[in-house]
């Protein structure tokens, strides 16, 4: 595939240097060839002279047709996921502008400066991340046959204000179930450190993680419960970084498609992950903020339960 982006990603001039090199090369094996065969193989028969004429011509035919047959497919192939990448990146974008918009309405209703300051952030984050599960789930998830559906999960990690922990404050699946990883996380606060957002928490500079197969020893997933990678299959974790780069927590995509998340999509991954990244960053440094300063305001965050 990329010898075919690069090929016309080539200026004309260049691609018609290429085909002149090619058609000479295919002239050379169809004229050249057959002679020395004939001569090498001593051939006298008439016949035989022109069954090793023509074999050879529907080789070199062969080849040619292949080749364009290939090169064309595979340019037909990348338009289409380039139309479909686009597409959902789009979709991305609405949905988060829905969001705002659902947000305008808070302001106008009748709603107490508590339930603003605090409850707001945090509905913010669960519309995003049941935004970014949505816009795969949409896209990708829809099939009149059962079976070929793919089943996504969303969920944002982060620490906890309590004990400083990995933990999920919002998630997004098909059957709207919180993950079972949450209840392990009541008795072993500790439950996620194995996992790859505590390897990104470690890393330096947080990087985009794709793990196209679960299963593959050399992915080093971790599962948390047995059969887990029944369900995850493959995976993507994002950083969701500060505007000073500082790590605030990952989002996460699982589906149960072995394969689906692949390395060699990590630029149009990042740049639709990021559009739901930008949003959860703002709003966890706005909840940064207030649960740091709320022993100054007039705000006792202990009366919301969904606080983290």
């Amino acid at each position: 595939m990329k010898l075919v982006r690069w090929y016309y990603d080539l200026h004309s001039i260049f691609k018609a240097l290429i085909n002149s090199l090619f058609a000479a090369i295919g002239f050379f094996c169809s004229a050249i060839i057959p002679n020395e065969l004939v001569t090498t193989l001593g051939l006298l028969n008439p016949l035989q002279k022109t069954l090793v004429y023509i074999g050879v011509f529907a080789l070199v035919f062969a080849v040619y047709s292949i080749t364009f047959i290939f090169f064309k497919t595979t340019k037909e192939k990348m338009e289409l996921e380039e139309k479909e990448e686009n597409e959902i990146i789009l979709l991305a974008y609405t949905k988060c502008d829905r969001i705002i918009t659902d947000e305008m309405k808070n302001y106008c209703e009748d709603n107490t400066i508590a339930e603003l300051i605090i409850g707001k952030p945090l509905h913010t984050i669960q519309k995003i991340v049941s935004a970014a599960y949505e816009t795969l789930d949409d896209f990708y998830g829809k099939s009149v046959n059962p079976n070929d559906r793919i089943k996504f999960e969303a969920t944002f990690m982060t620490k906890s204000y309590i004990d400083n922990e990995i933990t999920i404050p919002a998630y997004q699946n098909k059957e709207n179930r919180a993950p079972r990883s949450l209840q392990q996380r009541k008795d072993n606060p500790k439950v996620y450190d194995d996992t790859i957002t505590a390897r990104v928490y470690r890393e330096p500079r947080p990087s985009i993680h794709i793990i196209e197969d679960t299963t593959d020893p050399k992915s080093e997933y971790q599962e948390l419960y047995p059969s887990q990678q029944r369900r995850i299959q493959s995976t993507v974790v994002f950083p969701v970084l500060s505007n000073e780069n500082l790590l605030l927590g990952t989002l996460v995509i699982h589906c149960d498609n072995k394969g689906f998340f692949r390395l060699d999509k990590t630029k149009f991954l990042s740049e639709l992950l990021e559009i739901f990244a930008k949003r959860l960053a703002s709003e966890k440094l706005y909840l940064d903020k207030i649960v740091t300063e709320s022993g100054n305001i007039n705000v006792d965050t202990s009366d919301f339960k969904n606080i983290f």
